[in-house]
């Protein structure tokens, strides 16, 4: 699907970026209060999927898919429509940055959201939600999100090349999976055993 829309996107635009219109550019750059626009847009955003998901049924039972197809299956959910929806939701809330971040950048290329890939992903894992599936929360993945935007600051402020800045969101995706992945429990309980093992062969 992402080349298809890689491929649509270079054929309309012929491989040249457009400038976006003067409206959206003046829009997406405004500062109402002194605060960028997009930050209440994003705060809005984040209150209605939460909302979404916790408080009404088709969220819970969209969050019963994550967690198990075999349980949602058993509660008699179409698990495949469930799924077909979730990207479809997702996809219309991409749509949504990708014309405020047009708006911004004035003269966005086809490529233009590739360096959000990772850092999009790292956000939800730390955010507590695994990648295997089951249960979430948005408002602790959009924190985290804020907390690697700023992480990213630091780094550019820092003259960090970009290099580095995919290292530390690389880092940071592998240790909120080894922190919500990893069974903990069980390496604790078999780590004293090994030791003891190994204490008895020693001695």
């Amino acid at each position: 699907m992402n080349a298809l829309l890689y491929g649509t996107v270079i054929q309309v635009s012929g491989g040249t970026p457009t400038t976006t219109t003067d409206a959206l550019r003046d829009f997406a750059s405004s500062r109402p209060l002194g605060i960028p626009v997009t930050v209440p847009i994003a705060i809005a955003l984040t209150l209605v999927v939460a909302f979404f998901v916790k408080k009404t049924v088709a969220g819970r039972r969209f969050e019963g898919v994550g967690a198990s197809d075999t349980g949602a299956r058993a509660a008699g959910l179409v698990v495949s429509r469930f799924k077909t929806s979730a990207y479809i939701l997702a996809a219309l809330l991409y749509c949504c940055a990708g014309v405020l971040l047009a708006g911004i950048v004035s003269t966005p290329s086809a490529f233009q959201g590739d360096t959000y890939l990772l850092p999009s992903v790292a956000a939800v894992v730390l955010g507590g939600t695994s990648l295997l599936g089951g249960r979430g929360s948005v408002a602790a993945s959009a924190i985290a999100a804020l907390f690697l935007t700023q992480l990213d600051q630091l780094l550019l402020t820092s003259g960090a090349s970009s290099g580095l800045q995919n290292l530390v969101e690389a880092g940071a995706l592998v240790v909120g999976l080894a922190i919500y992945s990893v069974p903990w429990k069980r390496v604790r309980a078999w780590a004293p055993m090994n030791s003891r093992t190994t204490v008895k062969k020693g001695a």
